[in-house]
């Protein structure tokens, strides 16, 4: 239990008994505008978003007839994640931000090429993965939240 909680404190959660609460966990008084958080991450979104909405339908993701769009998408979040803007956002300063990026372009990189061989099914949960990690990180920095619904 203390481990629990010392990860969800790190993460900026609220333990409440029998449930709990994530809350944004201030990393620095210097973070960029939400309009430039859009603008830096609005086309990487658009593509998880999509790809979210086919994971969930797990037959949509799996049958075969959604191939072309999804590695489309797979390659243009590989893109964005290994961008210098990225790499360069004013939040790469806080000490998270680059570990979570570069662990997400892994994931996004393997998923897109392991389902380029065929392997739907691996794609499908990394997809499912690296999601959580797209999540922790606009959670944990201040001025960094998204709609994620």
């Amino acid at each position: 239990m203390r481990l629990l909680k010392s990860a969800l404190t790190v993460l900026g959660a609220f333990l409440i008994p029998g449930k709990v609460l994530l809350a944004p966990a201030p990393l620095s008084a210097e973070t960029p505008p939400q309009a430039e958080v859009r603008a830096e991450m609005g086309d990487v979104y658009d593509s998880f978003r999509r790809l979210w909405e086919l994971s969930i339908h797990e037959d949509d993701f799996l049958s075969g007839k959604n191939d072309k769009e999804i590695s489309g998408l797979l390659k243009k979040l590989d893109t964005s994640f290994h961008s210098e803007d990225l790499k360069e956002s004013k939040f790469a300063k806080e000490p998270t931000y680059r570990f979570l990026l570069q662990s997400i372009g892994r994931m996004i990189e393997d998923a897109r090429y392991r389902f380029d061989e065929g392997k739907r099914g691996y794609g499908l949960w990394k997809v499912k993965n690296f999601s959580n990690y797209c999540i922790t990180c606009h959670l944990r920095l201040e001025g960094a939240a998204f709609d994620f619904v």
